[in-house]
């Protein structure tokens, strides 16, 4: 995210990973600060982990199909009874 921040946004596959490697070099520069370099990794790290929760709800969540019908909802089952 930091390099495409200085360098663009881009689709291409080296340009992409030229701007993860900037983002990478000024996260280290960032880390190599003492006192405040802990809390910047904690943040990062964080961030990160972030971002991969995040992509893995979107990657698991079911995929609705926009021609179709959206189902109605079933009735409550009558007290007492259980469903088969």
């Amino acid at each position: 995210m930091i390099g495409q921040w200085i360098m663009g946004r881009t689709r291409e596959l080296w340009p992409l990973i030229g701007r993860m490697a900037v983002g990478f070099i000024i996260l280290r520069l960032f880390t190599m600060i003492p006192h405040a370099g802990i809390f910047i990794k904690i943040a990062a790290i964080i961030w990160g982990l972030g971002a991969l929760a995040l992509a893995l709800y979107h990657r698991f969540q079911p995929r609705s199909s926009a021609g179709l019908p959206a189902s109605a909802p079933l009735p409550p089952a009558p007290i007492g009874m259980q469903p088969a």
